[in-house]
């Protein structure tokens, strides 16, 4: 069993490090100044052709070509959204391979097929507080899909009398909060469903404060709701709502499945 230690050092010692998701998510790839650069270069190339100085063409030139250059390297270095991805889909694999090989050790039972859900905190909401987030950001892509530096993984496996439950939770800004919240176990006996519950809260998205409707996988345990992970989805209420992105999680087939095999198991 991989301990935390080295799950760390997984992390630490992966591709991307804190520098590189700190330019994902807080830096343009061409910023403006690029831009201004580049303009005033030209205008000076065109400026000195005109009289026929043709050393200060060529020191332009070398300068045009000095400024392509690092904001060329500078673009290199920061993630694109399909590596920002890719990097998270390595992360629920090891992840999974983690939690399988705790629940072997712990459990000495066959390890049954895991199902992984991702949920994601967001910026100044309530559920900040609870996880103690003290930088947490995120960016809205070509794609239109809203991508947080701050990410709750959740591994669900049925077994013969329980249902067990892993969460782990990534602060890709900060990875050393790369963090293994305690196992769960809950008994066939004690629920009743797993459903999508929704709330209200407020949040900062856009420089702006709004309220949002939430979604959250719960349990609906004989004694309660129980939350599972963090938000799953939300929708921005009130006004200028058009105006803010929004997340719509397709967790039905989780929670068909999972009801399926509590039904089962009455």
């Amino acid at each position: 069993m991989r301990s935390y230690q080295q799950t760390k050092a997984f992390y630490l010692g992966g591709n991307y490090t804190k520098k590189h998701f700190d330019r994902y998510f807080t830096w343009h790839r061409y910023p403006k100044a690029f831009w201004y650069s580049l303009a005033i270069t030209l205008l000076m190339i065109f400026v000195f052709a005109i009289p026929g100085f043709g050393w200060l063409v060529f020191v332009c030139v070398v300068l045009l070509s000095l400024v392509c250059t690092i904001f060329i390297l500078r673009a290199k270095s920061i993630p694109t959204y399909r590596q920002y991805d890719e990097w998270l889909d390595m992360i629920e694999n090891y992840f999974g391979g983690h939690s399988r090989d705790r629940f072997r050790r712990e459990h000495s039972k066959t390890v049954p097929k895991s199902r992984c859900m991702r949920s994601f905190v967001l910026p100044d909401s309530d559920l900040c507080s609870r996880y103690c987030i003290e930088k947490l950001v995120c960016k809205e892509e070509k794609d239109c899909k809203l991508r947080f530096s701050f990410v709750v993984f959740t591994f669900f496996y049925p077994t013969d009398r329980y249902v067990a439950v892993y969460t782990y939770r990534v602060n890709v800004l900060n990875q050393y909060e790369v963090v293994p919240e305690k196992y769960r176990a809950y008994s066939y006996a004690h629920i009743v469903e797993f459903k999508i519950s929704t709330g209200r809260t407020s949040a900062r998205l856009n420089n702006h404060v709004y309220s949002y409707r939430t979604e959250r996988v719960s349990l609906h345990a004989i004694h309660g709701l129980i939350d599972i992970g963090a938000f799953s989805g939300f929708e921005p209420v009130g006004s200028n709502a058009e105006l803010v992105p929004r997340i719509s999680a397709n967790l039905d087939p989780i929670i068909d499945y999972l009801n399926r095999i509590v039904h089962s198991k009455w």
